[in-house]
């Protein structure tokens, strides 16, 4: 089964015919979106901050991993996802609204 059918028919799992219908639809609007100046402008900047990041602390935050189809997953393809890292202005700012004494932890990324 290519990969594309097998997305296909989790979404329609999850989501039903209409549901299916409703988030093209949203996607499609998101992908137009994506061109306009605000939105171009924010991408920039939000790269920036992650690069620096990245940078800062040695790491690569970019990008996403897509699990590959295998025996174990075959029992339960319906739950299986991709992993996204999270933006690291996010991030930064849940951390610090934590309240703890920073210091006193270290943070590890299970991802």
């Amino acid at each position: 089964m290519s990969n594309l059918t097998r997305k296909f028919r989790r979404s329609i799992a999850i989501h039903g015919i209409s549901g299916v219908i409703k988030l093209v639809f949203v996607i499609t609007i998101r992908h137009l979106l994506w061109f306009t100046k605000k939105h171009t402008q924010n991408r920039i900047i939000r790269q920036k901050s992650e690069y620096e990041f990245d940078n800062q602390y040695g790491v690569d935050t970019k990008g996403n991993f897509v699990p590959k189809v295998s025996k174990a997953y075959r029992q339960s393809w319906l739950f299986v996802s991709k992993y996204q890292g999270t933006n690291s202005s996010v991030l930064d700012t849940v951390l610090n609204k934590l309240p703890i004494h920073h210091e006193n932890f270290t943070f590890i990324d299970l991802g």
